[in-house]
């Protein structure tokens, strides 16, 4: 690709562009977090530790590179690891250009649905 046709592809799809983008599986281009407030993982980091999909932690301590954070569900409750920023692609088909954002794979999560059947009784 010419250095012309490159910068006229930059034009197109500029940064404001790019982090209006919110599809699944990428939290949002901003994520204001403060120590104490609850998050859920949006990707599987280290099964054996059961930091997957899903799991709901709790922010430690923060930090430009890594989240200190404490496992609030599941086998290991009160583990405290940290949480690096990771490459992340979107996947959605709609998305006109294909990009990647380096951020942490957590979302606020104040509330969960449990979705629990009930007998008759």
């Amino acid at each position: 690709m010419d250095e012309g046709n490159m910068e006229s592809q930059l034009d197109l799809y500029g940064p404001e562009l790019l982090n209006s983008i919110n599809c699944s599986g990428l939290p949002p281009h901003k994520l204001i977090l403060k120590v104490g407030v609850p998050v859920m993982l949006l990707r599987n980091i280290d099964q054996s530790s059961c930091l997957c999909n899903g799991t709901r932690l709790q922010v430690r301590k923060l930090g430009n590179h890594v989240i200190e954070r404490e496992v609030l569900t599941g086998n290991n409750v009160g583990h405290i690891a940290l949480i690096p920023r990771m490459n992340m692609v979107p996947t959605d088909e709609t998305v006109p250009v294909r990009f990647q954002r380096r951020q942490f794979s957590i979302i606020v999560s104040f509330a969960m649905t449990i979705n629990k059947s009930r007998g008759q009784i």
